[in-house]
């Protein structure tokens, strides 16, 4: 696995093999999370909708700060803050308990990323598609 991003902010991982998004992690092993790139996988293997195969769309984050056009996401729940104090709940539990520490993302004992990351240059940055 190969990583973008700093320590402290958000961490984007990629494969090694073929630099496919895989996910974001925070910067920090001290909470569980990683959210997934859904636009990124490919299920017509499974002759399924991706709703279906991930479950509905439950909430939206950031969609404001999108680059491009936001509204082929389309609309969440009315109230997200169920499923945001949920998350909450849950992520509080693994870091209060051990949990935190069974991921592909970070070492357990050292807390390090599994990857040293690599912040991109201004050159790298301006060759993303905008």
């Amino acid at each position: 696995m190969c990583v973008t991003g700093r320590r402290r902010t958000l961490l984007r991982w990629y494969s090694d093999c073929c630099q496919t998004p895989i996910g974001n992690t925070l910067g920090s092993h001290k909470l569980h999370f990683v959210g997934l790139i859904h636009r990124c996988m490919d299920f017509s293997s499974l002759d399924i909708p991706l709703d279906v195969a991930l479950g509905p769309v439950r909430m939206h984050a950031f969609k404001r700060l999108a680059v491009g056009d936001a509204t082929a996401l389309g609309d969440a729940p009315a109230s997200s803050l169920p499923l945001l104090f949920g998350l909450v709940r849950r992520m509080l539990a693994a870091r209060l308990g051990s949990a935190y520490k069974r991921t592909p993302f970070f070492d357990a004992a050292t807390g390090k990323p599994a990857a040293e990351p690599h912040r991109l240059t201004d050159e790298e940055r301006s060759r993303l598609p905008r």
